[in-house]
């Protein structure tokens, strides 16, 4: 990976099952990738997931769980924060964010 001081390549604003997916393919392919989540997710209420492929019925919470230490696992960050800005262009782009705990 280049070090031309940049925290990471690739910074993802949310964390549910499609932000991780991202996140974990990102960190697989050797990208320095953050994932920024509040942790409030839309599907907390749920009790399992239906038609994810080889996890349905899986509760919400065990499946993004399992995705976080994936993402982990590969050298992921994940940040429990909310994004309130991403300002930049193609090339450099910077975010702020209220932290609400270690991710």
């Amino acid at each position: 990976m280049p070090d031309d001081g940049a925290d990471h390549d690739v910074v993802i604003v949310g964390g549910g099952v499609a932000g991780l997916s991202a996140a974990l393919m990102l960190a697989r392919a050797r990208r320095r990738v953050a994932c920024v989540d509040a942790g409030s997710p839309r599907n907390a209420p749920a009790e399992h997931v239906h038609g994810f492929l080889s996890r349905d019925d899986t509760p919400p919470g065990e499946l993004l769980e399992h995705g976080a230490e994936e993402v982990r696992r590969y050298g992921g960050e994940l940040i429990t924060a909310t994004a309130t800005r991403i300002t930049g262009d193609a090339d450099r782009a910077s975010s702020s964010s209220s932290t609400t705990g270690a991710g």
